[in-house]
C-alpha cells in the first residue's frame, strides 16, 4: 500500500464497544477530536470495522502533544497495580500489541520501532515481597514475571545494580510517532478522513452539523457521535459545552478561559491535568544494554531498563534499534 502524498504530515475488554463489527456501517458517523496515540488507534480500529470516521486535529500533523512528549513504554504487567478494571484493560490492550504491528507493518508498509525485548525494572531499596506477590498474581493471569534479589543483580553492570529487580518479558516499548503516523494511514486505507490544521471550538456545531469557519460543514453529519481525544484541549472543550448546558452567562463562560480554578470547578473530576516526563530520543552507543536473556521474545535488543531511585523518582531507557 502506498500512503497518500498530499497527506500534509511527516512522518478482551470489560467496557462494551461503541460499534461491533455487526452494527458497524458507513452510515454511522463518528467525530474524534486529536490525533494522537488514542484518537489515531481509534479511528484504525473503528473505520476496520467499517464505521465512517472523521478525524479533526488542530495542528498540521498528528502527534504533536503528549504523544510526540512520550516514550512509548507499553508497561502493563510489571506495573504495582496488580488488579482492577483498568489494570484487566491495559492487559488486554498489550497483549494485543504484538499482532497490531505486524498488521500495521504489513497494509502500510511503515517501520514501527518496536521493542518486543520485555521491561526490567531495577529498585534501588524496597521489601521484594510485594514483588513476589504480584508475580503470583500475573501468574495466574497468563503473564510471566521474574524476581530478582539484590544477589542476582550483582551480577550485572554496576549501573543496573539495586537492591532488587523485576522482569517481564511480555511487556513492549513502541515509537509513538511511527505507530502513528501507520494507524493514520491505515485508517485512511480503510476509509476515515482526516483534517490537519482544524481546530475544533464548539462541541455542539459538531453535534448539530453546523461547524463555521474554515471548516468543511459536508464532512459533518448531524448527532453523529463524538470522541474527544484531544488531552488538555478537552477541557477547554468540555467547559464551553457544560457551562452552556448548565445555563453559565456568557459573561462567565469567557471567564472561565483563563481561570483555571473556575474551569476546575466545572469540570470537577472530569478536568485532564498534565503528566510530568519528557522522552528523548538519543544514541548512546557505549552504554552496555547487556541484559539480553536468551528466553527474551527479541534477544538482538536490549530490555527496557526502568530505574527506580531510592527518593522514588524514576527514569527509562528505551532502546528501539
Amino acid at each position: 500500500m502506498e500512503v497518500d502524498p498530499t497527506i500534509p504530515f511527516p512522518a478482551k475488554t470489560l467496557f462494551t464497544p461503541l460499534f461491533t463489527p455487526a452494527s458497524a456501517g458507513k452510515t454511522e458517523g463518528v467525530a474524534i477530536i486529536g490525533c494522537g496515540i488514542i484518537g489515531a488507534m481509534i479511528a484504525y480500529e473503528l473505520a476496520k470495522t467499517g464505521v465512517s470516521v472523521t478525524v479533526w486535529e488542530a495542528q498540521p500533523e498528528p502527534a504533536t502533544g503528549a504523544t510526540g512528549a512520550a516514550l512509548g513504554l507499553l508497561m502493563g504487567v510489571c506495573s504495582s497495580k496488580a488488579k482492577g478494571d483498568l489494570v484487566n484493560l491495559r492487559l488486554a490492550s498489550l497483549a494485543r500489541y504484538d499482532s497490531l504491528i505486524t498488521e500495521l507493518e504489513a497494509l502500510t508498509g511503515a517501520k514501527i520501532l518496536y521493542n518486543r525485548a520485555g521491561i526490567f525494572c531495577v529498585y534501588a531499596q524496597g521489601d521484594q515481597s510485594k514483588a513476589w506477590s504480584l508475580a503470583a498474581i500475573r501468574q495466574e493471569q497468563g503473564f510471566p514475571l521474574a524476581v530478582w534479589d539484590g544477589a542476582q543483580l550483582q551480577e550485572l553492570p554496576g549501573q543496573w545494580r539495586g537492591a532488587y529487580g523485576v522482569y517481564s518479558p511480555a511487556d513492549r516499548a513502541v515509537h509513538p510517532g511511527h505507530l502513528v503516523q501507520a494507524l493514520v494511514a491505515g485508517a485512511q486505507y480503510y476509509g476515515a478522513k482526516f483534517h490537519w490544521g482544524k481546530p475544533i471550538k464548539d462541541l455542539q456545531a459538531v453535534l448539530d452539523g453546523s461547524l463555521d469557519g474554515n471548516l468543511d460543514r459536508n464532512a459533518v453529519q448531524p448527532n453523529q457521535k463524538i470522541i474527544l481525544t484531544a488531552g488538555m484541549g478537552c477541557n477547554e472543550l468540555l467547559g464551553n459545552f457544560l457551562a452552556r448546558r448548565r445555563g453559565v452567562t456568557a459573561d462567565r463562560l469567557a471567564a472561565l478561559q483563563t481561570d483555571p480554578l473556575g474551569l476546575e470547578q466545572l469540570l470537577g473530576k472530569d478536568l485532564l491535568k498534565p503528566v510530568g516526563g519528557h522522552g528523548l530520543r538519543i544514541r548512546l552507543p557505549a552504554l552496555d544494554f547487556s541484559l539480553h536473556n536468551p528466553d527474551s521474545n527479541d534477544p538482538a535488543m536490549g530490555q527496557v531498563i526502568h530505574m527506580v531511585m531510592a527518593d522514588g523518582t524514576d527514569f527509562n531507557l528505551v532502546p528501539l534499534d
